[in-house]
């Protein structure tokens, strides 16, 4: 009796190329969540220091009605301007320690 196979067992050749390539995946998504979570922090460290800024523009116009709205507006940068430091800090640090 004959078995036929749909499915042929991978050689070692096949099962070997599957697993760099699941490595080289799994590095990238950590690069990408590793600029991910330090443009957070950047987002972060710049929202504290507009915070503390607006709070020291506050003290100095107590006596004046001047609207803080607009100021609090502009203080944070776009995410997506932190995201590209990040990137270009990731970046020039792997480059680095290639080298």
């Amino acid at each position: 009796m004959t078995f036929f196979f749909l499915n042929p067992p991978p050689s070692d050749v096949s099962l070997f190329k599957c697993r760099k390539s699941m490595a080289r995946i799994k590095y990238v998504i950590n690069e990408r969540r590793l600029a991910y979570e330090g443009a957070m922090e950047i987002h972060a460290e710049k929202s504290e220091q507009a915070a503390k800024e607006r709070e020291g523009a506050r003290e100095t116009e107590k006596g004046s009605s001047a609207d803080v709205s607009h100021q609090e507006c502009e203080a944070s940068p776009p995410v997506s301007e932190v995201a590209q430091v990040a990137v270009e800090s990731l970046l020039r640090g792997s480059t680095n320690q290639a080298a």
